[in-house]
């Protein structure tokens, strides 16, 4: 039951079509969050022979693995990685780390592949990409029936290494702002924090920064306190990630934090394998709140509950900026919008989402004028407490509420009215970004999707089943119900219910007000039935992390005089 969205199925008509033109080496270029692994997934299906999907780091494969899952079936996708060596089935997922390794690429039968696909494609142009890809036919020239195909966000290099060499055309293109007002990617909202840095003096290596330069003009105590001063100011609340320039950078912007009193941890590739995935799971299931990062979060890593992303680096690489921002695209339940803290230096060619706007790569509005640069001379008597903190552009709009439909959205549950008796629900699985479609319908469940699925996908399988039944005149925002008056059964109801009924109420409001009441009425009924169903997992797991034993037959009831008892300043109502 997924489809795959409009602009995934462009991609794959121009793939073939460029392939019948003789253009046998391509680049589909798709930003954060587009979901090119699933156009992976698919183009692989339209092949006749086996695929090679490369990975450029070892932690990638497994999440590569997951997203071909949703098309094809497990036993059909092998990893060569570690201890597995599966290098004999239809798909392949294989890491450059692994490939690297002459013994692990002589498994690979080069007569035996049709397609390989370039995972982060922008670094294909290294001597250890150009040798996987010679030994297996697909560079320099593919051979018959062969088609090599690169997937990134960032067609560029910031070393000036051109893709040219490896790939023959960008095929496909889709930018962030095309995607942001489809309404597939969170919205945008830069805030310009100016410093008093000067980088004019930083050497510069590989078109960017030297990070030694870099981190001892940036690593300040000051400059890491006006981060914090910026955030508590315009992100307070938010779940956010911090890129630094190395591994001291993220420890004492970290520090700051915790200072000022906020749960926040870092991380970097130089921790344990263990320990960094421990850390990443205290950020992605809390208590951590602010994570601060050294070449560790730039690619590859998936969690759409980030909202804010703090770009505490100063760069001129595009690439490493705009990786940096579709950590937070990503869309998820009650997100409105991805909050860039956007650290100003002063400095000539960097890249800011300023500079990133003006050329296309993000969509914004300019809020007050200010651009990198202007305000140089006035900044240059002040200190960096004294320096204020601008917003240079905002498009905040919430994603859900540019969807065709109207959804009710809950903190682990969204709700689509598709019909008169007719709810879908997608519902959240754990603290991953896994979630089920299920259609109620007088009492009775129908999945709507074999497993559960990132929200993106979920909530597109729901619209789509909405449009195949022919119910969007039911389901959209405009649907002429909405506005008419409430019937006189609704009206009746409402007076039983004890609500008063304005003689201007509509169909739709009085949905929303009788629903809303028996809401309240269940939470409070000593009799209701949810009472006497057992404990869910979230709330037995917080029994647990409050140090509360959990006897055995505990029930939602149970869980419910728990927390009407809890300590005010904690307590959680209407959980079920």
């Amino acid at each position: 039951m997924l489809r795959l969205r409009d602009y995934q199925a462009e991609a794959l008509r121009a793939v073939d079509q460029a392939a019948q033109r003789g253009v046998h080496r391509q680049l589909v270029v798709l930003p954060t969050g587009a979901g090119k692994t699933l156009v992976a997934a698919a183009l692989s299906q339209r092949v006749a022979g086996r695929v090679l999907f490369l990975c450029h780091r070892d932690e990638l494969v497994q999440q590569a693995v997951e997203k071909f899952g949703y098309l094809w079936p497990a036993d059909a996708i092998g990893v060569v990685k570690a201890e597995r060596d599966e290098h004999d089935r239809p798909i392949v997922v294989a890491s450059v780390q692994t490939l690297q390794h002459r013994h692990r690429l002589a498994r690979l039968d080069p007569t035996a592949f049709r397609l390989a696909i370039v995972d982060e494609s922008h670094h294909a142009a290294s001597r250890s990409y150009g040798a996987i890809l010679t030994a297996l036919g697909f560079w320099p020239t593919p051979g018959p029936g062969q088609l090599l195909v690169g997937l990134t966000a960032t067609p560029m290099r910031g070393d000036g290494v051109g893709l040219g060499r490896i790939f023959d055309a960008i095929t496909y293109r889709r930018s962030i702002q095309d995607l942001v007002r489809a309404g597939y990617l969170a919205d945008v909202r830069g805030v310009r924090v100016a410093t008093r840095i000067r980088l004019q003096g930083v050497r510069r290596t590989r078109g960017d920064f030297q990070l030694r330069d870099l981190s001892l003009a940036v690593d300040t105590p000051a400059r890491n306190r006006l981060v914090v001063d910026a955030y508590r100011q315009y992100g307070e609340g938010r779940k956010a990630v911090a890129f630094t320039v190395d591994i001291a950078h993220a420890q004492h912007l970290a520090d700051a934090f915790v200072e000022a009193g906020y749960q926040a941890d870092w991380i970097s590739g130089a921790l344990p394998l263990d320990e960094r995935r421990a850390r990443l799971a205290r950020f992605r299931d809390g208590p951590t709140r602010l994570l601060t990062n050294c070449n560790v979060l730039a690619e590859g890593y998936d969690d759409p509950s980030i909202e804010a992303v703090i770009m505490a680096r100063p760069t001129r690489s595009k690439t490493l900026f705009i990786q940096a921002v579709g950590r937070g695209l990503r869309p998820y339940p009650g997100k409105v919008d991805c909050l860039v803290l956007d650290m100003a230096d002063s400095g000539h060619d960097l890249v800011t989402l300023a500079t990133l706007t003006h050329d296309g790569e993000l969509a914004g509005r300019s809020a007050t004028g200010t651009a990198p640069g202007e305000r140089a001379a006035e900044e240059a008597d002040l200190t960096p407490a004294d320096l204020p903190v601008q917003i240079t552009g905002t498009v905040p709009v919430d994603l859900l509420a540019r969807s065709q439909f109207v959804w009710r959205v809950e903190r682990h549950r969204m709700t689509l009215e598709a019909g008169p008796g007719k709810d879908i629900r997608c519902e959240q699985i754990g603290s991953d970004d896994r979630w089920t479609v299920t259609l109620w319908q007088r009492g009775a469940r129908v999945p709507l999707a074999d497993q559960p699925l990132p929200l993106a996908y979920a909530q597109g399988v729901a619209e789509d089943w909405v449009r195949d039944q022919n119910l969007e005149g039911y389901a959209a925002h405009d649907a002429r119900w909405r506005q008419r008056a409430a019937t006189d059964k609704q009206r009746v109801l409402l007076n039983q219910l004890g609500q008063p009924v304005p003689a201007t109420l509509t169909r739709e409001a009085a949905t929303g007000l009788i629903r809303e009441t028996l809401r309240r009425r269940a939470l409070t009924d000593p009799d209701a039935p949810w009472r006497r169903d057992p404990a869910s997992e979230r709330q037995v797991a917080w029994m647990t992390d409050h140090g509360l034993p959990v006897p055995p037959g505990f029930t939602k009831g149970d869980f419910q005089a728990v927390l009407e008892t809890w300590k005010p300043r904690n307590r959680t109502t209407g959980v079920r």
